[in-house]
């Protein structure tokens, strides 16, 4: 078997177990494209399983698939390891890229307006002819008496000499729900792509499960975008 298959062997294989696992709720996922400012407290393991479709304007859909594997390092520090699938239009599907993710909370809870974290993610690309990238984001969430309001700020660059950093954006909003069903709304893109996703959200104990429908609002973008998300905390 060779390396790509055996990747993606596992990949999907891992993505399948974690529909048995269950444990203790701590870190609260609020969002399939904004980052929260929560992250797992020191010793606990999440791991979520992102399946999306990308349908294009010229026809066709591709393909994502990314399994997640987050640690809580002390109470303000998660560090996480990205696998990633992808199946582009009329190809198939293949092990794209590893991406290393740390996310540290800047502010103490609610002791100012905006409680803020940064994040800082390296991705090699599984193509040893792509350059490596990296991508920060600037995180910022404040809880309203009714709601959460979050935002992005996005820088991401190939680690290339001469490389322009493309800049981007994330904006969400979850009312608070007292049962199992809530809901989200959030605005993200960049450059010429701009994208507004309405989300349904399902939660039981540690599991929480997130779908949500992105409507391009521009020529450049996708006319349609599908965001599934599966997490489990333990």
């Amino acid at each position: 078997m060779s390396l790509k298959a055996a990747a993606l062997a596992a990949t999907t294989a891992l993505g399948m177990t974690i529909f048995t696992l269950g444990a203790a709720c701590a870190d609260r996922r609020l969002y399939l494209v904004t980052y929260g400012y929560y992250t797992p407290v020191k010793g606990e393991i999440e791991i979520e399983q992102w399946t999306d479709g990308f349908v294009e304007r010229g026809g066709g859909t591709a393909y994502r698939s990314r399994t997640e594997i987050e640690y809580g390092v002390t109470d303000r520090l998660a560090a996480a390891l990205y696998l990633v699938n992808k199946r582009p239009v009329g190809g198939p599907w293949n092990y794209d890229e590893t991406k290393l993710q740390l996310r540290y909370r800047l502010t103490e809870i609610g002791k100012r307006f905006w409680d803020t974290a940064g994040y800082l993610e390296i991705v090699r690309p599984n193509d040893s002819a792509k350059p490596y990238e990296m991508e920060a984001k600037a995180i910022f969430s404040h809880e309203f008496p009714k709601f959460n309001l979050s935002l992005n700020l996005i820088a991401e660059k190939e680690l290339v000499s001469g490389a322009e950093t493309e800049k981007g954006y994330a904006i969400g909003v979850a009312p608070y729900a007292k049962g199992r069903v809530r809901c989200s709304l959030e605005l993200f893109g960049g450059e010429h792509k701009h994208y507004v996703m309405p989300a349904l959200w399902w939660s039981k104990g540690a599991r929480n499960m997130g779908i949500g429908l992105a409507a391009g609002l521009t020529p450049d973008s996708d006319r349609l975008q599908v965001r599934t998300l599966y997490a489990v905390e333990f």
